[in-house]
């Protein structure tokens, strides 16, 4: 006799970590954990693919001993545009699922979305570490020895201490600079803020100070 074999249902692999609880902090060489480098973001370029449908199985049939058809099951199907979040499109084939612009995959629920904008609800900590983003990042607080870098623009509404911010784009800084000789700022367009203190910056077009620049 032989037993009937049921289809395995289509389903989607991931390109991408779906549990974060998984993503792990960053090692060195030597094998020591830098606590600044969280690691929580997957950036992926524009067109990357960020998931494949893989197709349901056949099943197969099996008999008994006196030679009796035995029916198995065929997988299941999926429709994967039930799957496509923001900023996300499915390719040619029909299988692969791509972003349509770069930045951050978020998985809500089944749905796949690429995030162009990267939101810091208040400080920058070391429970967020060193930023590094494809899009735009907004601090909604202060950032003080963490390092920010985007290919968009840097908004951050709180103070900024002694760390790197680097943006292709704009920087905006809406409380003081205070680099204590050691912040640097580098923006490929302009950079807007209150004041500048004791910070090296490099800036591609222009630079607009509210209150005062010293060292």
């Amino acid at each position: 006799a032989e037993l009937p074999v049921d289809g395995k249902n289509a389903y989607i692999s991931y390109n991408f970590e779906t549990d974060n609880s998984k993503l792990k902090l960053k090692e060195s060489a030597s094998g020591q954990i830098n606590y600044k480098e969280q690691n929580r973001i997957q950036n992926f370029l524009k067109g990357a693919a960020l998931a494949q449908k893989m197709e349901p199985e056949r099943g197969k049939p099996g008999k008994t001993i006196l030679g009796r058809y035995l029916e198995a099951k065929n997988g299941k199907d999926l429709d994967i545009n039930t799957r496509l979040g923001k900023n996300v499109y499915v390719d040619t084939d029909g299988k692969t699922i791509c972003a349509s612009i770069g930045g951050q995959v978020v998985l809500n629920g089944e749905k796949i979305n690429i995030e162009p904008v990267y939101l810091v609800e208040g400080d920058v900590t070391n429970k967020i570490g060193n930023i590094d983003f494809i899009g735009t990042v907004i601090v909604k607080g202060g950032v003080d020895g963490y390092d920010i870098k985007a290919t968009g623009n840097i908004e951050i509404e709180g103070n900024v201490g002694c760390c790197r911010i680097e943006a292709e784009g704009d920087i905006i800084i809406k409380q003081p600079i205070t680099g204590r000789d050691e912040g640097y700022i580098r923006a490929g367009k302009s950079l807007w803020a209150k004041s500048i203190q004791n910070t090296k910056v490099d800036v591609e077009e222009c630079i607009y100070v509210s209150e005062s620049i010293m060292n």
